[in-house]
């Protein structure tokens, strides 16, 4: 049974981890030391210790930096992008690469031929093509990185479970892979077509890899043609990290194309 305590991918990212920490404390502490020249370095640590999550939010090192940062002007309302004095709980800034939190590309659905009905009188029409824009989003909370699991497994079923589930969740959670939730934006359309997928980055064997988890169904609902929408999302995709590899996880039951 696969355990995340002994995955290499895992230990690897903790060996990052413990690395970062320690540079942090350390540089942490001169600024402390030397407080009268070094408020604008102490701030940049402050922020960079929050957003990767190096220490616990009672670490004396944070509350001794708040002090000397208010003391010099830092306002009681001021809020870093990544901060342990906000509500609800937040997944770090990934270690390997600074990626992007929102990308956005548009598709294109297809002309095709739709019903009318108003009151007794029923025709045909023609729906013509229209552009929809896609956001892929990264799931910056526990409680969003859930949902997508649970989005993916209500796609995937019995192709998604066991151990292949367990670790690609655990590892997100834990902030070593990342998740982007990929969505229509667009009022017009119906809610329940908007999820066209989900995306799971990792860095593993010194190379990021990609795996789309694609709603077909909600593509052909759209009228979407599926291969020009995969390539158009997997090429927006690409701009998150250079040098990507793209897997397509297909569920041969359920999302037959």
């Amino acid at each position: 049974m696969w355990d995340i305590k002994n995955d290499n991918e895992y230990l690897a990212y903790i060996k990052r981890f413990e690395e970062l920490k320690a540079y942090y404390e350390y540089k942490m502490n001169m600024a402390l030391i030397y407080e009268d020249s070094s408020v604008e370095e102490l701030d940049s640590l402050l922020e960079g210790v929050m957003k990767y999550k190096l220490l616990p939010k009672d670490d004396d090192l944070i509350s001794s930096a708040f002090k000397i940062l208010k003391k010099n002007g830092m306002s009681n309302d001021f809020r870093y992008q990544y901060d342990y004095r906000n509500p609800g709980d937040y997944i770090h800034e990934w270690f390997y690469n600074k990626i992007p939190r929102i990308v956005a590309t548009t598709v294109k659905s297809v002309e095709h031929k739709s019903k009318r009905v108003e009151g007794r009188y029923e025709g045909d029409i023609t729906v013509p093509s229209r552009e929809y824009t896609v956001k892929m989003s990264l799931d910056n909370s526990s409680i969003q990185v859930k949902n997508s699991f649970r989005f993916i497994e209500s796609l995937y079923k019995g192709n998604f479970k066991g151990d292949t589930r367990n670790k690609l969740e655990q590892m997100s959670l834990a902030g070593v892979y990342r998740v982007y939730d990929i969505n229509i934006e667009d009022e017009a359309c119906i809610p329940a077509y908007r999820k066209l997928g989900v995306m799971v980055l990792a860095f593993r064997n010194e190379k990021y890899e990609a795996r789309y988890y694609f709603n077909y169904s909600n593509f052909r609902n759209l009228h979407l043609t599926i291969k020009e929408t995969v390539i158009c999302i997997v090429n927006s995709g690409n701009s998150i990290v250079k040098n990507m590899d793209n897997k397509l996880m297909l569920d041969p039951n359920k999302n037959k194309q």
